[in-house]
């Protein structure tokens, strides 16, 4: 039981290893690069529902979030880079608000995309937090992809999340996400999360 439980923390290691790699990938910069740079600033409302569970404890919660992501991209290029802020808070009962603040890359090539994020977490109640982020997904068509995603500390790999998930758009401005997944270190968790994502700017 010690060994499977072994190989499946190495399989889910590598699987992030692996998004973090394609996402962060170097040939998505290509080496002949106008000389214009564009900006933009989208900002998105998000509602999220989110349950775990370990064992026989269950976990329901509802978090609302704002987040504001400055996007430079050269010329026509199909990747862009900038600083992400977001906010988050629990909505039920609990007083966990978090600042989030960081770097962003994505890149968007055709019917696969891939997000590569690094930030610093601060919240009320605990130190704060070197956190990482990776997502690929591939477009099925014009509104729907399928994808993975990884979330977790920078110090420890173990306590990261990994996620399979359905992405939809809705219309220009409205999308959702319903995604399961599980902890790395522990293959007793259960995760589930449906984000209701409102782009507003």
């Amino acid at each position: 039981m010690r060994i499977a439980g072994r190989l499946q923390r190495d399989f889910a290691t590598w699987v992030i290893a692996a998004l973090l790699t394609i996402s962060a990938s170097p040939s998505a910069i290509a080496a002949d690069i106008p000389a214009r740079w564009d900006a933009e600033l989208p900002i998105y409302l998000t509602a999220t529902m989110h349950y775990r569970s370990v064992d026989s404890a269950h976990d329901w919660r509802t978090i609302a979030s704002i987040l504001a992501e400055l996007r430079f991209r050269h010329g026509d290029r199909a990747w862009s880079i900038g600083p992400v802020v977001e906010i988050h808070r629990t909505v039920n009962g609990r007083n966990d608000a978090a600042v989030a603040s960081g770097i962003i890359f994505r890149h968007e090539p055709g019917y696969w995309d891939t997000t590569a994020l690094v930030y610093r977490q601060m919240t009320r109640h605990a130190p704060d937090s070197w956190n990482y982020g990776a997502r690929l997904r591939y477009r099925m068509s014009s509104t729907a992809k399928l994808g993975a995603e990884a979330y977790g500390a920078l110090d420890d790999m173990g306590s990261s999340s990994l996620w399979f998930g359905y992405y939809r758009d809705v219309s220009r401005a409205l999308s959702f996400r319903l995604l399961a997944g599980t902890n790395v270190g522990r293959r007793d968790v259960r995760l589930l999360r449906l984000d209701v994502v409102l782009q507003v700017r």
